[in-house]
């Protein structure tokens, strides 16, 4: 069994470039399955990846990263370790998995000037799921 998953799954070196697969739970529906990152160290087959957004916590398993060609990732990686879920969803331009709306339809007429609304608090612009066709501030 071993070998023939050696016979599948190539050694990869560290620093070379690789796509690390992120699960379906975490990110959204018009997110890329995967994060451009580069092999730090490796330790029993094992791999310890980082991203131009910090480095993933966990070990990774050969099957979780893909081996690519060429150097994509030139620039130094920063020191700081997140979890896969936080990286990608700082790398998504989508803003990752989930979707966030605010329940100000209900409070003061759906304005949504303080950061008691969820989209004003988190930066991003009141959409339709959250005040369908009602005025607001944050629109």
């Amino acid at each position: 069994m071993t070998a023939h998953s050696s016979k599948k799954f190539k050694n990869i070196d560290v620093g070379a470039t690789v796509l690390v697969e992120v699960p379906r739970v975490d990110r959204g529906p018009l997110d890329s399955k995967n994060v451009v990152g580069k092999v730090i160290e490796k330790k029993n087959e094992l791999y310890k990846v980082g991203t131009s957004f910090g480095i993933i916590n966990d070990w990774l398993p050969r099957n979780a990263v893909l081996s690519t060609p060429g150097d994509i990732l030139n620039e130094t990686l920063p020191e700081t370790k997140l979890p896969l879920r936080k990286i990608f969803a700082m790398s998504s331009t989508f803003g990752g998995q989930g979707i966030k709306q605010c329940n100000c339809k209900k409070y003061s007429k759906g304005q949504c000037l303080s950061n008691k609304c969820n989209c004003k608090k988190a930066n991003i612009l009141c959409n339709s799921r959250c005040h369908k066709s009602l005025t607001c501030a944050n629109k």
